[in-house]
């Protein structure tokens, strides 16, 4: 059960709630059953996802920024994969179509949302350039100019630290604007104020997040070992590079599955538009 918070701050339809700790185990423990009703068809929905990317990234001159733009878009995708796979309906990539049925202002809303994410993945970026490039700059040149050896590169500790700083910013604002999609769509909450309440949620239930943090970690760190092991064992070392794939794709899948139910688990919905029922 989600224990009740003494003075939810409340939505139109949704009620900020502070859940326990072991929540952030049960997210991912719900995201895994829900993918596991549909395994197919979820991992084809992520591979729509990822092919839709690759196409962006082929758009000259803003293909980033069209990528981290349709990023919210996305995650909400998956939110409504899950919500409906809540009620026996298998996923289509019709989830990724559904926001342009919605109303004008949820639509309107995602686009700022994604615009919003954007740009300030790209502040980000810059500010990381601006701290760093005078050091890793000339050696990226170096790299791209084939002057430089690719493996003594990824070894340079400049350029690990560098590449670290940028992926910790990202993360970072990913974090951030974790619960945006869904109180956009369902909270019926404007660009910025949802931004806001997403921090504030995820503020009330750190430890929750801190724990479903470090499990994803660990469940990476764990599969990709045992694969490893595992294959080196049986002398199928050549077969990693697929297998490797293939559990990513799938553990990705739930990742993005169980941001559904850590949205759920905060904030607590109307009966109307969401279901009570766990997986």
């Amino acid at each position: 059960m989600i224990s009740e918070s003494p003075s939810p701050v409340v939505f139109p339809t949704l009620s900020l709630q502070s859940v326990p700790a072991s929540h952030g185990i049960l997210w991912i423990r719900q995201g895994f059953a829900a993918f596991l009703r549909y395994p197919l068809g979820f991992s084809g929905l992520f591979s729509a996802m990822m092919l839709a990317w690759i196409m962006l990234s082929l758009t000259p001159l803003v293909g980033p920024f069209l990528i981290f733009m349709a990023m919210p878009w996305f995650s909400l995708g998956f939110m409504l994969a899950a919500h409906r796979c809540l009620q026996s309906e298998p996923p289509s990539v019709g989830v990724f179509f559904e926001p342009l049925r919605s109303s004008r202002k949820h639509l309107l809303g995602l686009i700022k949302l994604g615009a919003l994410f954007a740009l300030m993945v790209a502040g980000s970026l810059l500010a990381a350039y601006l701290w760093d490039g005078d050091t890793t700059g000339p050696l990226m040149k170096e790299a791209l100019n084939g002057q430089a050896d690719l493996n003594s590169l990824a070894e340079n500790p400049l350029i690990q630290s560098a590449i670290l700083l940028r992926m910790g910013l990202i993360a970072l604002l990913s974090l951030a604007f974790w619960h945006t999609p869904g109180l956009v769509f369902w909270g019926d909450q404007p660009c910025g104020r949802s931004l806001v309440f997403s921090v504030v949620a995820i503020v009330r239930n750190l430890a929750a997040f801190l724990i479903y943090g470090v499990s994803w970690l660990a469940l990476a760190m764990t599969l990709s070992l045992a694969s490893s092991l595992l294959l080196g064992g049986l002398g199928l070392s050549q077969l990693l590079p697929l297998v490797t794939l293939i559990s990513m794709t799938a553990l990705t899948t739930v990742f993005y599955l169980s941001a559904y139910f850590s949205f759920r688990g905060c904030f607590l919905p109307a009966a109307a538009l969401m279901p009570k029922e766990g997986v």
